[in-house]
């Protein structure tokens, strides 16, 4: 920051996120002749104080327990969107994302409006230029906007504390194997990995910059064949038949048939990671790095040792996604300076 009394000088401002994994032991000089010593230290107004014994204790219990919270926290909000997308058949990608150090959005009747203007404004898909949902609603502590009607329309609900989570109905194709029965659904790879690329910044946005969180969040990405399949699913009471076999394969561009590259069917598969909140919602290599290591480990479910698309060092591979969305993608892409 430029210092307005000195001119061509300035000031470094240093922000630390507040850590969620506290207490954090630094080397300090000894109080006896011995090697340096551990101590733990926290702020007190603009000093520094020195935990005791029975502090470090009690802080070491908090971190487990918070943990245990946040893995909580990180269910709860997914198994509420499972509930409401309980009656739908078709494939999707839910993105649930909590905060490690939780934040607080307010919602009154003139910051909702503001909600309403920034969220009827959101390009949710990446390069498409359009916007995607209808006016958001007010729940119970969050805010729920949709795309629209139908069992194909994106659903997410953003809570107060910077959680949030996203559904996104696959872009699918079917094959017949046997007479004229579907015996087979399938999505491609790019279609996965790009619905992953456009989920992750929006639900950080929210933690961000409504909630005012910062620092590290943790991210649930889950692949569901049919929300029937879904672990959550048991409390839920619908009546279906079994549902379809889940694969990931590409299509072969020449013959417009599916190449099958996974070994075997899927329902229902997950991936973890925890992600810096604002590398995601700066829409940098950072996006790139966390969405391969969640699309990495959902792929994996069906066979694939990487998604092949973008990597953990930051590549993006444009020419690997689909018809649907490789356009968009690369230029996205270019305006972003992520191309290679």
């Amino acid at each position: 920051m430029p210092n307005p009394e000195t001119p061509g000088a300035a000031f470094l401002l240093l922000a630390v996120p507040r850590s969620p994994s506290g207490p954090h032991a630094v080397t300090a000089p000894p109080t006896r002749p011995s090697r340096d010593a551990l101590r733990y230290p926290r702020r007190g107004s603009s000093k520094t104080e020195w935990l005791t014994e029975t502090d470090v204790a009690t802080a070491y219990r908090a971190r487990y327990t918070a943990a245990a919270e946040r893995d909580h926290r990180l269910v709860d909000v997914e198994e509420d969107l499972v509930d409401a997308l309980a009656d739908r058949a078709t494939p999707h990608l839910l993105v649930t994302l909590s905060p490690e150090a939780p934040g607080d959005m307010v919602i009154d009747s003139a910051r909702f409006a503001r909600y309403q203007m920034e969220l009827d404004s959101t390009e949710l898909y990446l390069g498409q230029g359009h916007r995607t949902f209808t006016r958001p609603t007010v729940g119970p502590r969050r805010l729920i906007v949709t795309e629209g009607a139908g069992d194909r329309s994106a659903r997410a609900e953003l809570h107060r504390d910077g959680s949030g989570v996203l559904g996104l109905a696959l872009y699918t194709h079917s094959s017949r194997l046997t007479g004229r029965e579907v015996d087979l659904q399938f999505a491609e790879p790019g279609e996965v990995v790009y619905q992953l690329l456009c989920a992750l910044p929006f639900l950080a946005d929210h933690a961000r910059d409504r909630a005012a969180a910062s620092g590290t969040a943790l991210v649930n990405a889950a692949l569901v064949a049919d929300m029937a399949d879904h672990p959550l699913h048991e409390e839920i009471d619908v009546l279906r038949s079994d549902s379809i076999p889940f694969r990931v394969d590409p299509l072969d561009p020449g013959s417009g048939q599916r190449t099958p590259v996974s070994p075997h069917t899927c329902q229902y598969a997950d991936a973890q990671a925890t992600v810096l909140l604002d590398d995601i919602a700066d829409r940098g290599r950072g996006l790139l790095e966390a969405t391969a290591v969640l699309a990495d480990e959902l792929l994996q479910a069906f066979g694939y040792p990487e998604n092949g698309l973008v990597t953990r060092t930051g590549d993006l591979r444009t020419e690997g996604f689909t018809d649907r969305n490789r356009g968009a993608l690369a230029a996205w892409a270019r305006g972003h300076g992520l191309t290679t």
